[in-house]
Formats: C-alpha cells, structure tokens, sequence
C-alpha cells in the first residue's frame, strides 16, 4: 500500500512539477520578503506582547517569553525589556523661598512582566516618559518647594529623596488606573536618587561661606572646651 502510495506521489510530482516548482518558490519568496514579520527573537531579560490584526488585537492574558518566535505576518510582537534600568534627568525646581535651582535626578525601575501587555495596550513604548519622568519631575517640584537651600543641602537631602520615592510610588497606582476600580502595577520604582543640584553662583558661594563659619564656630567651641578642661585638670 505505502509503494502504490509513493509511486502515486512521484507520478503527480511528475506530472505537476512545474506547478510546484513555481509554488515553492513562491513560497520560500513571501518567507524570505516577510522574514522581519514572522521570526522574532525575545532578547534575554524581556519579553514580548503578541498583537494579533484579525482576533482581538492586544493579548492581555500572556505574554511572549525569551528565545524564538514564529507568528503570522500580519501580526505583530512589541518587545519591552523587564530588566532593572536607570536613567536620570535634569528638573527645574523652586526651593521654600523661591530660589530656582536645578536638580539632577536618577531614578531605578523595572517593567512588571505580567502588566507589560496591559502597559503597552493603556501607555506605549514611551512610558517612561508618561509614567515616570513627568510624575518624578512633579513630585519633586513639590518637595523642594518646602523645603530651603539649607535644608537641601543638610542631611535632609535623603529624606527627600525618600519623600520623592513614596509621592510617586503612591501616584503610580492612583493617578493612573485605566480600570476603573482595578489598579493595575505597571512599574516598580525602586529608588529615587538626587545625584546634583545647581544653585546660581552667588547663592551657592553663600552657603558655602556659610558652612564654613559654621565649621570654624564648632571649631572655636570645641578649642574652648578643651582649654576648660585643660585648666580644670591643672587645678586638680
């Protein structure tokens, strides 16, 4: 049976050879010219949201792990990286009296694997913008706003880096929750880092000369209450 099968096959390959000659390389043709369409590889640390033209659009109950892909031309993969990432950006700010300085700001993050479909559905690929260059940038604004040049460069500096972090970690599930009673974790933040602040230099060198009397005062203090002891010792 398999030999009357095969010698069917070979006669209808015989007879039909150039039908399918031009077939295949019709075939490998349309592989080759939508070869960016239909192989995709998920690099390490990311993944990837699979959107499909004719069934729905955007799969929000999966999404595309690491290694190699093969899907239909007519869909699409987005690839979004989970890894931890940083970036960091200059923001224009008012201190509590009105002084205007400006503050470099780094921050870590991490896109949540299992949201990513849904982040890419509600905000997009530039969601670091939307999401948390413009949300840090108005928390910031309004922490420095109470606060003075002295205090920013005191030791108040980490509290209001810390300060910065929470504002924004809260506003990330309550600003922006595109299901209505359903907060959706799009991003972990995890630091919030102030890496520089530019005053005007007039400003800067007076605080500046500033610290310095305070450091010679507490050195004078400090020579006082030597010298006292050093009579006190001699007198005993």
């Amino acid at each position: 049976m398999i030999g009357r099968m095969w010698r069917r096959l070979l006669r209808f390959v015989g007879q039909h050879g150039l039908e399918i000659s031009v077939g295949v390389m019709i075939f490998v043709f349309m592989v080759v010219y939508f070869a960016d369409e239909i192989f995709y590889t998920i690099p390490p640390g990311s993944v990837g949201v699979l959107w499909l033209r004719f069934f729905g659009g955007t799969v929000l109950t999966r999404y595309v792990g690491e290694g190699f892909h093969i899907i239909a031309p007519w869909n699409k993969i987005y690839i979004y990286d989970t890894r931890l990432q940083q970036l960091e950006q200059d923001f224009d700010v008012l201190s509590a009296d009105g002084l205007k300085m400006t503050v470099n700001i780094a921050y870590r993050f991490q896109a949540i694997p299992a949201t990513v479909p849904a982040l890419h559905q509600y905000v997009g690929p530039n969601y670091v913008s939307v999401l948390l260059t413009t949300e840090i940038g108005a928390r910031a604004r309004d922490v420095f706003s109470r606060n003075t040049p002295e205090e920013i460069f005191s030791d108040r500096r980490i509290q209001i880096q810390q300060e910065i972090l929470s504002d924004v970690q809260a506003d990330l599930r309550k600003t922006f929750s595109p299901m209505a009673g359903h907060p959706i974790d799009f991003v972990k933040l995890d630091d919030v880092l102030i890496r520089g602040i530019t005053l005007p230099p007039a400003v800067e060198a007076a605080i500046n000369r500033k610290e310095e009397q305070k450091q010679l005062n507490l050195e004078y203090d400090y020579r006082l209450l030597r010298e006292a002891k050093e009579t006190e010792r001699k007198r005993s």
